[in-house]
């Protein structure tokens, strides 16, 4: 199966016959190029089918000892990536509900004010009902990016492509560090995945620069102040980082971990007194992720679908969905205390335990899990040692695609 492997003409030719049809197969191309609905469907399947072949063979070559030379690398990135970067997003439209919020970033404070605040702005037509009157549930740091993008333009397409242009950027920072730090063939892993081409490039989910943060406080770890810098802009985009904090103080040396408590805590709070500064309303700011946290919608695949569903067939005395809050946040809890002391034991490294706290956290903890939040996690995989990393890149794929395929949002729980 050599074709299949895109380091030949046949095999590059075939990977970006299914970039086409995974790109034009999306969600938005019966309203906007008006493909009629089984030739849709038909895109899909060629997209889905062709992708899961080449990531496929593209593992097990790796597995084998395949190497990927850098110019190789880049190559077919870019070849791929052109029809996602110049297709409408496939699966979620989130980016229509970031053009909104650095629209509402013109009127005033996001933290306070709606997407709905936009009158009959032609954007709102692709945010989903419910976010249009919820505010901003992000932290600060991009809150402040939206800011910026909308001072130097206020058209919609501009910072829809401003904002995806941002999210590519952090794409190749991020295959550009793996390749340097492990080698350009675990870099493929990452850049040739179909959750990168689909989540990160067309849908362009800030989640990507979630985990590039991440990525470099691992990377940068020997370094106080930087790894703590970066550690807290991960925060700064999305609090659900937060939780890592213990495991980054116990991976430092015995000696040093009050010292490493006190410069990552200190940078933290100084971090987002800086960036809240433009934005802080008191308890009024944290509103969004409020309404947000009220969300319960667990796919079958983690710990909180079957504990909601036991407690209710068990009649719990304590509401289901109550319990399996409590129960799931508890496991969390109880998995990162683990994880937390087998580090500072040394007997789990800090890549494969920071990875492993966020996928224990999706899994037991999180009311509701969407696709893209695997960007999370995604960039630490392919630092492991390579038979591991083409495991779990592997079983990545399978629960994106899981994720993508099957339609839990339409439970009521």
């Amino acid at each position: 199966m050599r074709f299949a492997f895109p380091l030949t003409r046949t095999g590059l030719g075939l990977a970006f016959l299914a970039a086409c049809s995974l790109a034009l197969g999306s969600s938005f191309s019966p309203v906007v190029f008006q493909l009629p609905d089984p030739l849709v469907f038909v895109l899909r399947i060629v997209g889905w089918s062709l992708t899961a072949l080449l990531y496929y063979t593209l593992l097990q070559q790796v597995r084998r000892g395949a190497k990927v030379q850098a110019r190789t690398l880049y190559t077919v990135f870019f070849v791929l990536a052109a029809p996602f970067l110049l297709a409408f997003p496939v699966f979620a439209g989130d980016i229509f509900a970031y053009v909104a919020t650095a629209k509402v970033a013109i009127l005033g404070n996001p933290y306070l004010i709606t997407p709905s605040a936009l009158g009959t702005d032609p954007i709102l037509h692709g945010v989903f009902g419910m976010w249009q009157g919820w505010p901003l549930t992000y932290g600060p740091l991009w809150a402040g990016l939206l800011k910026v993008v909308t001072w130097c333009t206020h058209d919609n397409f501009t910072i829809f492509m401003a904002l995806r242009t941002l999210t590519f950027a952090s794409v190749l920072g991020i295959g550009a560090a793996l390749a340097r730090a492990a080698s350009p063939t675990r870099a493929a892993l990452f850049l040739w995945s179909p959750i990168i081409f689909v989540d990160a490039i067309a849908d362009a989910h800030n989640d990507i620069i979630v985990g590039a943060a991440v990525l470099l406080a691992v990377l940068t770890f020997s370094k106080q102040v930087r790894s703590s810098l970066a550690f807290a802009l991960s925060v700064a985009l999305k609090y659900i980082t937060l939780p890592l904090l213990p495991i980054f103080i116990a991976a430092a040396p015995a000696g040093k971990r009050v010292r490493r408590a006190f410069v990552a805590t200190g940078v933290l709070i100084i971090t987002f007194a800086i960036l809240f500064l433009p934005w802080w309303v008191g308890g009024e700011t944290f509103r969004g992720v409020r309404y947000q946290s009220t969300l319960f919608v667990p796919p079958p695949i983690t710990a909180q679908y079957p504990i909601f569903f036991t407690a209710f067939i068990l009649d719990v005395p304590i509401h289901p969905e109550v319990f399996a809050r409590a129960l799931g946040a508890t496991l969390f809890a109880i998995a990162l205390a683990f994880l937390t002391w087998r580090v500072a034991k040394r007997q789990t490294a800090l890549v494969p335990a920071v990875a492993m706290a966020m996928g224990a956290y999706l899994f037991f903890a999180a009311s509701y899990v969407q696709a893209w939040y695997l960007l999370w996690l995604l960039p630490l995989l392919p630092l492991f040692e390579r038979r591991h990393a083409t495991r779990w890149m592997g079983a990545l794929v399978i629960v994106w695609a899981f994720l993508q395929v099957y339609p839990y949002y339409y439970w009521t729980l």
